[in-house]
């Protein structure tokens, strides 16, 4: 028997469809009207507490769903489930994270910005305390993962520079995967700077939006004045 997951989201789209998404696996599926009304009706037959037959057409859906974790085996809790996946995290000591700022000076003025008008760089010292702690914690781990952040980090590539190939080498001498990845206002981002990020394994970069483009520059103007 299944049941619904509590963590189901449905949004009406463009043309009639409709967007169902679940919040614990992460899957979206699109619906058509036609769709969307046999999800309903599933629904309804899963939450009376009975048990509900279903036509071959509708168990073929519930298969569909319990694949996207829209619909859980009787047995599962979710919550339960969720707690279990937490506690292991936090004691998992085969995989270390960290989020690295190289510099808190950042090219924008947002007003909102809780870090004010900050400056400077990460110091020598600072960043040899990053590189022990790395090689101390380094024959336990598995994996390093390295999430770059600021202030603008696209402001201290030479650093990035510097500590990547530190970590990188660190991970080679252990036999340890390297990940990485960033948060940036986008604004010095070009061809040549996104190959280099490629270069230093930074495969995946979030760029920080305000809405459409003329409430952006707007919120978010630049430090010279200008959007």
């Amino acid at each position: 028997m299944y049941k619904l997951s509590r963590y189901n989201h449905f949004q009406s789209g463009h043309d009639d469809s409709h967007i169902a998404y679940n919040a614990r696996s992460g899957a979206v599926a699109v619906l058509t009207e036609e769709n969307y009304a046999a999800v309903r009706v599933l629904a309804g037959k899963l939450s009376n507490g009975s048990s509900p037959v279903f036509t071959p057409e509708e168990q073929a859906l519930l298969e569909q769903l319990a694949y996207g974790r829209f619909v859980y085996d009787d047995s599962v809790d979710e919550r339960e489930e969720l707690k279990f996946l937490h506690r292991r995290a936090r004691f998992d000591e085969s995989s270390l994270g960290l989020v690295i700022a190289p510099t808190m000076a950042c090219n924008m003025a947002c007003a909102y910005c809780f870090e004010g008008d900050k400056r400077g760089r990460m110091s020598e010292e600072v960043r040899q305390a990053l590189i022990d702690f790395v090689r101390e914690r380094a024959p336990r781990l598995e994996s390093l993962d390295i999430c770059w952040y600021g202030g603008e980090p696209l402001l201290a590539m030479d650093l990035i520079d510097e500590l990547t190939a530190s970590f990188r080498g660190l991970c080679a001498a252990h036999n340890l995967s390297y990940s990485a990845s960033m948060i940036s206002n986008g604004y010095l981002l070009s061809r040549e700077t996104a190959d280099r990020l490629a270069g230093l394994k930074i495969n995946q970069l979030q760029v920080t939006l305000d809405g459409p483009s003329d409430i952006h520059n707007r919120k978010r103007p630049l430090k010279n004045g200008k959007e």
